[in-house]
C-alpha cells in the first residue's frame, strides 16, 4: 500500500444517537457506505467493515465511531475503544517510559475503512485523525499506545508499513496474529 498524502477535504463527525437525531443525513450516509475491497483484507474485510458501520456503529456504547463526510458521502471511518496491550520487554518499556508494568493502556482501533470510491489519501486521513484523537485521550487518561488487531497477515503487513509494531498480546482475530501498537506522544 502506498502512503498517499492525507486527503484534506470533507469534515469529521462523531456518530452516536444524539448526532444522528440532530442530523439524520449522517445515518443516511452511513447506510450508503460501501467499504473498499482493494485493501489487503479484500472482499471479506470490506463486507465486515460495511456491516459494522451500517448496523452497529451508532448503537455500540463501548466505542466511538467517527466518519469523514465529503459531499454527503462517508469516504472513510474509524472506531476507537479503550484497550490494552502487553509489552514484556522491559528495555523497550523503559525507552517508551512505560514504567508501571507490562500491561499498557491504549486507544484501540476497533474498525477502520475507506469507501470504495474514496479519493486518494482517505485512508491516510483516517489513520492520522485516529492518531490525533488517541493522542488527546492519552493526555487525559494516561493511554500510552494506539493499538489494533490486524484482520489477517496481509493487513498486518500493511499496518507494519505504517509503523505499527508487534505487542505480546495475541490478536483475537486468530491466525496466530499479534496485536499491533504505535506509541502515543
Amino acid at each position: 500500500m502506498s502512503k498517499a498524502s492525507p486527503y484534506e477535504g470533507g469534515a469529521w463527525f462523531r456518530v452516536d444517537f444524539e448526532a444522528v437525531a440532530a442530523e439524520p443525513s449522517l445515518a443516511q450516509a452511513m447506510q450508503r457506505f460501501e467499504a473498499s475491497e482493494e485493501g489487503p483484507a479484500g472482499k471479506d474485510g470490506a463486507a465486515s467493515a460495511t456491516q459494522w458501520l451500517r448496523e452497529f456503529a451508532i448503537e455500540d456504547r463501548s466505542s466511538v465511531t467517527r466518519i469523514l463526510l465529503d459531499e454527503g458521502e462517508v469516504i472513510a471511518y474509524y472506531t476507537l475503544s479503550s484497550g490494552q496491550a502487553e509489552i514484556r520487554d522491559a528495555d523497550r518499556r523503559e525507552v517508551l517510559k512505560f514504567l508501571g508494568g507490562s500491561e499498557i493502556g491504549s486507544s484501540h482501533i476497533k474498525w477502520m475503512a475507506r469507501a470504495a470510491q474514496a479519493p486518494d489519501g482517505s485512508a491516510a486521513a483516517a489513520i492520522l485523525h485516529a492518531g490525533s484523537v488517541a493522542s488527546d485521550l492519552a493526555v487525559q487518561e494516561g493511554k500510552g499506545l494506539l493499538t489494533l488487531d490486524p484482520y489477517d497477515a496481509a493487513t498486518e503487513a500493511m499496518w507494519r508499513e505504517w509503523g505499527f509494531e508487534l505487542t505480546d498480546t495475541p490478536s483475537p482475530t486468530g491466525e496466530g496474529l499479534m496485536r499491533l501498537y504505535m506509541p502515543l506522544p
